[in-house]
């Protein structure tokens, strides 16, 4: 059986920027994205005629099921986790792990995905995954006009290959046991694994510069 992969999908985002026109290495960005994820049974949620119309009538996306989202969730802001469980719900899923991601990761392999999935089968000691990016330096957080260093000592420095990571929650994939998800109500579980995603898989276009940087990354071989 294939894994699953859920996507939702606003026609207008939250910060403006158009996803729908994008184009990625010559075609548009969402129809890269799902290009690359034919391994996988892929479930969309969107609330864009042109979107669900073009994935429905598109045999190169027949791994695709296209669902045109619900009136009650469709307004800006609504949770994801809303978007998760009435996908959940709505497909009868209770008991396999479930991936959750975005249109805006068109440079993600499939044997990450694939690598990722395995860390919540086989009796994994895991009820999730989390793609994130690791950053091994000095960093420092804001409380209240004070700056509070996160890991590391000041009056001791050290090498920073010494430094203790810190993981960025880059928004790639998250991965869970949907009974877990029911549980928790979040797609984050109790007993999460932090999955390291190496730059350029990482890439999330969110603006026209990254568009820019993953078509030059394409173009220069950076990336397959």
């Amino acid at each position: 059986m294939k894994p699953k992969i859920f996507i939702p999908f606003r026609e207008e985002a939250d910060d403006g920027f158009d996803r729908n026109r994008v184009e990625i290495d010559g075609q548009p960005l969402w129809s890269m994205t799902l290009d690359r994820l034919k391994d996988f049974n892929v479930f969309i949620d969107t609330n864009s005629e042109e979107i669900f119309e073009k994935i429905r009538d598109d045999s190169r996306f027949n791994h695709v099921i296209a669902h045109f989202r619900d009136i009650s969730l469709g307004e800006a802001g609504v949770s994801v986790n809303d978007l998760i469980r009435s996908f959940l719900e709505r497909q009868g899923i209770k008991h396999e792990p479930v991936c959750q991601m975005h249109i805006t990761t068109p440079l993600l392999k499939v044997e990450t995905l694939l690598s990722a999935f395995q860390d919540v089968e086989f009796s994994s000691p895991y009820d999730s995954v989390v793609g994130c990016t690791e950053i091994q330096k000095r960093m420092w957080r804001e409380d209240h006009g004070s700056f509070v260093p996160l890991n590391h000592n000041p009056l001791r420095l050290t090498s920073s290959s010494r430094l203790q990571p810190v993981l960025l929650e880059n928004s790639t994939f998250y991965i869970f046991e949907a009974d877990t998800f029911f549980k928790v109500n979040n797609r984050i579980g109790f007993r999460p694994h932090f999955y390291r995603v190496p730059f350029p898989e990482s890439l999330e276009i969110t603006s026209a510069e990254d568009a820019r940087l993953a078509n030059c990354l394409i173009k220069e071989s950076f990336v397959q």
